[in-house]
């Protein structure tokens, strides 16, 4: 694979989460995206900020989402730019421990 970005689009991170079993709660000045897994709500969520100077995520913005996400950088932007499935995501939150298969 060829190397990873240093920074995604805001809109495409959203959709991405979207597509891989998160739901979207906004709260005032940031929309939070909750996992879900088999109709559950999971103890995964990460924050999306909305303002103006967010339009792309950098380095410094990934590196959080990554610790929300509980993956490594290069296992964030896999998840964020598509080449991760959710099922895969999952599949890995349930290996780390992370969730548990009801």
């Amino acid at each position: 694979m060829s190397q990873l970005p240093n920074s995604i689009p805001r809109s495409n991170i959203e959709g991405s989460l979207l597509s891989k079993s998160f739901k979207l709660e906004k709260e005032k000045d940031h929309r939070y995206y909750n996992l879900y897994y088999k109709g559950k709500r999971q103890k995964i969520r990460t924050k999306i900020s909305t303002g103006s100077k967010y339009q792309d995520y950098g380095i410094d913005l990934l590196n959080q989402m990554k610790r929300q996400l509980k993956l490594n950088l290069r296992g964030t932007k896999l998840l964020l730019i598509c080449p991760m499935t959710g099922s895969k995501y999952i599949e890995l939150l349930i290996s780390k421990g992370e969730i548990s298969d009801p």
